[in-house]
């Protein structure tokens, strides 16, 4: 079961994997990928296009286009993304 607080803000096309937990105020920005079992702790910001990797725990902001696991999450990879 996947959990989502209160004033969560998810964006456009933002994939939602099984068994997380969103803290209340988050906000996931548009095409981003939270992956099974993650953790984000309430507040966080989640960039534009960024990823969470499977089991990570969230405790602060993750920047547009970065990848992150683990627990604390900690950035392993960033990517530049595309003008519109």
């Amino acid at each position: 079961m996947t959990v989502v607080g209160h004033d969560a803000h998810i964006g456009d096309y933002a994939q939602i994997g099984a068994m997380v937990f969103i803290g209340g105020g988050t906000c996931i920005g548009a095409r981003a990928v939270v992956n099974p079992h993650a953790t984000i702790l309430p507040g966080i910001q989640i960039g534009e296009g960024a990823t969470v990797g499977a089991g990570a725990v969230v405790v602060k902001d993750v920047p547009a286009g970065s990848t992150v696991f683990g627990n604390p999450a900690k950035v392993i990879f960033h990517s530049i993304l595309p003008e519109n």
